[in-house]
Parts: C-alpha cells; sequence; structure tokens
C-alpha cells in the first residue's frame, strides 16, 4: 500500500500546484455577455454597443443610423463552469504517468534480480496506474459532453489515452493467460518495459503533432 500512498500525495500535491498557477476558469455564458455589432453608414465602419445600447465603443451614445445590421456572439465560452474539472483530471493524467513510470523500474529490477517482490510492485504500480488513467478518461469525457455535446468524438487526445488503457489492460490480459509464477513474471515485467516506451508517445507526443480540441 505503500505505492498508493505515495501517488495519493502526489495526486494530492499536483492539484494544489495546479489550482495555484492556473488562471480560474473563464466565466459568463449568459445575456449580459451579448453585444451587438451595429454597422453604421456615417461612422463608415462597425461599432460594437453593449446590450443596453449606453455606449458604444467610440463613447459616442446611441447613433442615429440608417442601416443596422446586428449580430449576437457570447464573450466567454458556455462550459466555463465545467472546466473547472481540469484541477482533478490533470493530476489523474499526471499520477497515472507516474504509476507506469514505476511499473517500469519495478519491472527491471525484477529482471536483473529475479526477485518477487519487484514483480508484485510493478503489478500494483501498473493497476494504480489504469485506475488513475481511466479516472482522467472519464473526467475528460464529462468535460468533453459539456465543451462539445458529446461524451466521444475520437479527439487525439482522447484516442491516446485509449489505446493506454488498452496497452495496460493487456497487461494483466498477460498476466491472466499464465499460470508458471516465473515466466509470468518475466513476461510480464518485459511487456511493462515495452509498454511504457509508448506512455510519453501517446501522452504527449501524439496530442501535440495532431490537430486537439482538447486545450
Amino acid at each position: 500500500m505503500t505505492i498508493l500512498k505515495i501517488l495519493l500525495f502526489v495526486y494530492m500535491a499536483v492539484m494544489i500546484v495546479f489550482s495555484f498557477t492556473t488562471p480560474p476558469p473563464m466565466s459568463g455564458s449568459g445575456i449580459d455577455d451579448v453585444a451587438y455589432i451595429t454597422v453604421s453608414v456615417f461612422n463608415g465602419g462597425p461599432s460594437i454597443m453593449p446590450v443596453d445600447g449606453s455606449k458604444d465603443l467610440n463613447g459616442n451614445g446611441i447613433l442615429d443610423i440608417t442601416d443596422l445590421v446586428a449580430f449576437k456572439f457570447s464573450t466567454g465560452p458556455s462550459w466555463a463552469p465545467a472546466s473547472r474539472i481540469f484541477y482533478y483530471h490533470v493530476p489523474f493524467a499526471f499520477v497515472s504517468f507516474i504509476a507506469f513510470a514505476h511499473a517500469m523500474v519495478q519491472s527491471i529490477l525484477y529482471l536483473k534480480r529475479k526477485d518477487p517482490i519487484a514483480d508484485s510492485k510493478a503489478a500494483m504500480a501498473a493497476g494504480l496506474g489504469l485506475m488513475f488513467c481511466f479516472a482522467a478518461t472519464v473526467s475528460g469525457s464529462i468535460f468533453a459532453k459539456v465543451a462539445w455535446s458529446t461524451y466521444w468524438n475520437w479527439d487525439p487526445r482522447q484516442t491516446s489515452i485509449l489505446i493506454l488503457l488498452v496497452i495496460y489492460g493487456a497487461y494483466f490480459a498477460l498476466r491472466q493467460s499464465i499460470a508458471q509464477p516465473e515466466r509470468r513474471a518475466s513476461f510480464s515485467a518485459v511487456y511493462s518495459i515495452l509498454a511504457f516506451v509508448t506512455v510519453p508517445f501517446f501522452g504527449f507526443i501524439v496530442p501535440r503533432v495532431y490537430q486537439s480540441l482538447h486545450p
């Protein structure tokens, strides 16, 4: 349970740091944020007035114009309150990567020492990493529902984290398929090392190479 306590401590630390270093979510999506673009033949260009019509950007007050075209737009994203979930979502993902890294380290130690305790620690770390990775996926899907009106749209970040879930889910499928303890530990250790190679690729590289809706 030591690794669990460490990961929970890291999770809390990352969440606190992230909450202090990240600006609060942008607010406002109601009628107070609606403005009108007015096109006038007198001032030669567009002016923007608030809904109450008190002042335009030039400070001229309400203009007496003959041609008026009005467009509504929102100055703040409607998903602003939902973006607070990032204070939990980001630490979930960060801690899952740490857990996968710890599983790799313990797997290397097992291959060097043939210590069954190292194999057990690797399996526990991989399981915790899978749990935190799943939590990151769920929390991200909740945000996606609010921001994009769908829980899943195969965004590069969503797809990459799903692949990581499949990769580490296969790790436990491999462990279940081998009955002999030493053989199971050896195969699992090699798989864990190779699996971690994909973590920086799918966790950091792919989402930045391909255009993503993810903030």
